[in-house]
């Protein structure tokens, strides 16, 4: 939990920066409800898909090493539709950047956070 609210905390940095540098505040993308909650899920979804890598896969860590990034450029695909389709009024590079940046900051802090979480599960295994 300490980490979902760090990365919220962070990617309302990465509005705020967005917002200050000229971005439209009509991008619903940038609002606090919206990165926040789109924050829980990709945390939650993270988490998920990790633990189900971590306990079904043969190699966790090759495959984990793999999963991670290719997860992280699938999730820039909505960003560059938006970027190019336009279809949410304030969609402009420098916002849909904004969002990118944010995908970014929720893997560089959940990726860590997973690896604690999952060496204190092993360790309860263990126990």
């Amino acid at each position: 939990m300490r980490d979902t609210a760090l990365a919220i905390a962070v990617n309302a940095i990465v509005a705020f920066i967005a917002l200050t540098a000229g971005v439209s505040p009509a991008f619903g993308g940038l609002t606090a409800p919206a990165y926040a909650s789109m924050t829980i899920v990709g945390m939650v979804a993270g988490w998920i898909g990790w633990r189900l890598i971590a306990t079904r896969s043969r190699n966790p860590r090759k495959a984990l090493s793999i999963a991670v990034p290719a997860v992280l450029v699938l999730s820039f695909v909505p960003d560059i539709l938006l970027a190019t389709l336009q279809f949410m009024p304030g969609a402009t590079p420098p916002a849909v950047l904004a969002l990118a940046v944010m995908h970014v900051v929720v893997v560089a802090i959940a990726v860590p956070a997973y690896i604690s979480a999952s060496r204190s599960l092993t360790r309860q295994t263990i126990a």
